[in-house]
């Protein structure tokens, strides 16, 4: 309530000490805008174009955070419901994008619903295979089975 950045504690500082910024909401985006529109170096290498456009085309709401964070290193998304449908729009994004080295998406529901001997998971494995910089991936508590977890294994 007094506008206080929330507090991550420590060993050393079991109350808290400086906030997690993976834990925390990103700066706005608007940096890399000009009158609206994304920055083309900003556009090259986020495929933030790509992103928005599943979103569109899947009828979803994009995700901010993902969007502010998508030019860095590490991004982390754990816990935002992004689901199965999102989870497809941030794969393809994922798939051109050129910043992104570790990706922690615990806790979406990304697989639920999806079969993986029918393909439902295709698109985590085309853009596994296509990604060249990506090198950690945190898709715990995702309801992927052990099936989906061997599709996703196997272009790595």
């Amino acid at each position: 309530a007094d506008g206080a950045r929330p507090r991550t504690a420590t060993s050393d500082d079991p109350l808290g000490g400086e906030p997690d910024p993976l834990e925390s909401e990103p700066d706005s985006d608007e940096e890399h805008e000009t009158d609206g529109v994304f920055a083309p170096d900003f556009v090259k290498a986020t495929a933030v174009d790509v992103y928005l456009g599943a979103c569109d085309r899947l009828k979803l709401i994009p995700v901010q955070q993902f969007i502010a964070m998508m030019d860095r290193e590490t991004v982390s998304l754990k816990h935002r419901g992004i689901g199965a449908l999102g989870g497809q729009a941030v794969f393809e994004c994922v798939r051109a994008n050129t910043c992104i080295t570790s990706l922690d998406l615990e806790d979406n529901q990304i697989g639920l619903g999806l079969d993986a001997d029918r393909g439902g998971l295709r698109h985590v494995e085309e853009a596994l295979a296509a990604n060249r910089v990506l090198t950690l991936l945190d898709l715990s508590h995702n309801n992927l089975s052990s099936r989906g977890c061997a599709a996703l294994a196997a272009p790595l």
